[in-house]
């Protein structure tokens, strides 16, 4: 069984690194009062997110997945592995291992339970310097330059942060002007809640910033 970013099946020219719920999805494990989860302003969006605009800004979700693209981080189960080996061993037709792996997540004859969480817990870093080293799929001019470097989706960077956690300091947040979360007292909370009939599971919410206007988002933040 993986453990990954997912979404929505698109076709392949609109697929792009994403987080959000499968479209059958009845139940969610939502885990509240969570300081690390970055605030619905600061989440940068590729396509649909789960919506959770009932939930505190505090709070992450875990859910059924039905496809994962990119994949920047993902585990397997001893069995789950044993299943991906087989599948790509079997297929009649090359795909990169993250669509690959996300056929299997909709395969409904061959079940391959795919489990996803949002806000993300591992995603992209972007350095400062020229934009056109960032990807080969992404073409940016060759004069295009960031001058901030940035972790997607993350409160606390670890790449933003390494000098500091080699020195045994506390990380700090890459957004300094944001004021601390408000979470309740006492640890982080565990419930499962059921989607009602009627409710859209994934949704792009109004003001949602898309990877290609990360650098609008910048000059606003």
């Amino acid at each position: 069984m993986p453990f990954l970013p997912q979404t929505q099946r698109h076709p392949p020219s609109q697929r792009h690194a994403t987080d959000s719920g499968a479209s059958g999805t009845k139940q969610r494990y939502l885990i509240e009062n969570d300081p690390t989860v970055a605030r619905p302003y600061r989440r940068l969006s590729f396509h649909t997110i789960p919506n959770m605009s009932q939930e505190k800004d505090t709070t992450r979700a875990v859910f059924r997945a039905d496809y994962g693209i990119c994949l920047y981080a993902y585990a397997l189960s001893y069995q789950g592995a044993q299943k991906v080996l087989r599948a790509q061993a079997m297929r009649h037709s090359w795909a990169p291992i993250d669509l690959a792996i996300g056929d299997m997540c909709q395969d409904q004859e061959n079940p391959f339970n795919c489990i996803g969480v949002f806000p993300t817990l591992v995603d992209s870093h972007k350095t400062a310097g020229v934009m056109m080293r960032d990807s080969n799929i992404d073409q940016y001019p060759s004069d295009q330059v960031r001058t901030v470097a940035y972790t997607a989706n993350m409160i606390h960077s670890v790449r933003l942060n390494q000098q500091r956690l080699l020195n045994g300091e506390e990380p700090q947040s890459q957004w300094l002007d944001d004021p601390p979360p408000q979470v309740d007292p006492g640890p982080t909370r565990h419930r499962v809640v059921d989607l009602h009939e009627g409710h859209n599971p994934n949704w792009i919410p109004d003001g949602s910033v898309f990877a290609s206007e990360e650098e609008r988002r910048q000059k606003e933040s």
